[in-house]
């Protein structure tokens, strides 16, 4: 019975996706770009003896520690 549910609870799931196929992929054409879009990065490494600090471009610092 248990198997049966999951499977049945897959099938609406799946079946939602492909009437929603249009915007599904529209979402990732929009997102990819931004993901894999590494010139726009904000981060700079900067070493620091044992540490790294990321220097954010708005001039916040996150340091950590190795």
């Amino acid at each position: 019975m248990y198997e049966a549910t999951i499977k049945e609870a897959f099938l609406q799931a799946y079946n939602k996706l492909i009437e929603d196929q249009d915007s599904v992929i529209s979402s990732y054409d929009d997102i990819i770009p931004v993901l894999t879009n590494i010139i726009k990065l904000d981060e700079v490494v900067v070493s620091s003896e044992h540490n790294l600090l990321f220097k954010f471009r708005d001039g916040t610092e996150l340091p950590l520690e190795i």
